[in-house]
């Protein structure tokens, strides 16, 4: 049987290409740069996210108009160097893309952009991408990457852990050479700070260069100004008047698995101990319990602070109940950990006591608070509670 011909459903191969290259070309238009972008922005995307996870800030410059500061994006310019009309996105060079971000500082007055962000992580870190277009041999650096906060003064940033390319072709950080970098080429930063520690690693070209170095600031010590108080992530080119590009910014919270652990301080005797904690869930509510007894603490209420620890005291509920008894600390989180305490009169406590009647360990520790509750006098000692127990003969 033969099939009828119908020309409404055939069209000549030229005919054919005719006809569609008009709606073709709108669709190519449309389709193959959205394909293009969403292929490349994915991809600078997998790669942030498959190095560290919690990323909190990322940007490649891409979505910018060049020629402007990208303020849209949440940066902000806290130093102007050769002055605002030279820290802008340019499009001629870039590290992965197409665009980066251009600094130009000036003799004495730096260019440095940051971007805000906040965290209570006790690890974080940032990725950059740092082009220097020239290096002349000076003595100041050229480039500089780092997380920072606002000074005492306007005029007076402080940076931590700030990693410097120096005028003289070298990579510094915390007073240590890391390696030699060339003008015109893109290298891969990558810092992590543990704010527990106050130290911090560098990564270049993801390769670990310097590692478990102490964290510094620009102004003033640590001690004083704790890496708790970063405030930003910032880029910067101090004073020599040389372009600087940055490209495919990162910035990441590590996270970490919480082991909470619980030491006694002393371990025995008879009057009072101090509990230090860590590794609990951050600016929580901490209970602290005697053999599933809850106890008071001082000080009280007790919360871990913004990295999981803690320190209290506490008095030793009876003591004329001699023996070993589990002390435990647990968050709202339902993390705990547990210590042991033992009752007993070491010789500090036979030196400065009276003696008294052989003492009888009582069934169970609630039964020796009843039994003693009434006849307990409490004394308030330096700093801490401390709760002493004394048997009265009738």
């Amino acid at each position: 049987m033969s099939r009828k011909f119908d020309k409404k459903l055939f069209i000549s191969k030229k005919g054919f290409a005719d006809s569609v290259k008009p709606t073709m070309r709108k669709l190519c238009f449309v389709i193959i740069p959205f394909m293009l972008v969403s292929c490349l922005v994915s991809a600078y995307h997998v790669e942030v996210e498959g190095t560290e996870q919690g990323v909190l800030f990322e940007d490649n410059f891409e979505t910018y108009k060049v020629g402007t500061f990208p303020s849209s994006g949440g940066w902000e310019l806290w130093a102007d160097g050769a002055g605002v009309a030279y820290q802008f996105i340019v499009d001629s060079v870039s590290s992965s893309q197409t665009k980066s971000l251009q600094l130009i500082g000036f003799s004495g007055w730096a260019a440095y952009a940051a971007k805000p962000f906040t965290s209570k992580s006790a690890r974080i870190g940032f990725i950059v991408s740092v082009r220097v277009e020239e290096i002349r041999g000076g003595t100041r650096d050229n480039a500089r990457i780092a997380f920072c906060n606002h000074g005492p003064f306007v005029n007076i940033l402080r940076e931590y852990a700030p990693i410097f390319f120096n005028d003289d072709g070298s990579v510094t950080s915390g007073g240590q050479f890391l390696q030699s970098y060339a003008a015109d080429t893109w290298y891969k930063i990558k810092v992590v700070i543990d704010r527990t520690t106050e130290t911090y690693s560098v990564w270049i070209d993801d390769k670990l260069l310097g590692e478990n170095l102490r964290v510094t600031t620009t102004s003033g010590d640590i001690a004083t100004y704790p890496s708790n108080q970063i405030e930003a992530f910032s880029v910067s080119q101090c004073y020599n008047g040389v372009k600087i590009y940055f490209d495919d910014v990162a910035i990441f919270e590590e996270a970490t698995l919480l082991v909470p652990a619980l030491e006694l301080t002393p371990n025995m005797g008879i009057a009072a101990t101090t509990l230090t904690g860590s590794g609990f869930a951050a600016n929580s509510k901490i209970i602290i319990t005697w053999d599933n007894i809850t106890v008071p603490t001082v000080p009280s209420p007790l919360t871990s602070d913004s990295y999981g620890s803690f320190t209290a005291i506490i008095s030793v509920l009876n003591q004329t109940a001699l023996g070993d008894y589990v002390i435990k600390a647990v968050d709202a989180e339902g993390n705990e950990a547990n210590a042991m305490f033992t009752v007993m009169r070491v010789p500090s406590d036979l030196s400065q006591s009276t003696p008294t009647s052989e003492f009888q360990q009582p069934e169970s520790p609630s039964k020796a608070v009843a039994a003693t509750a009434s006849t307990a006098s409490v004394t308030l000692v330096g700093m801490g509670l401390l709760v002493y127990f004394k048997k009265r003969k009738h």
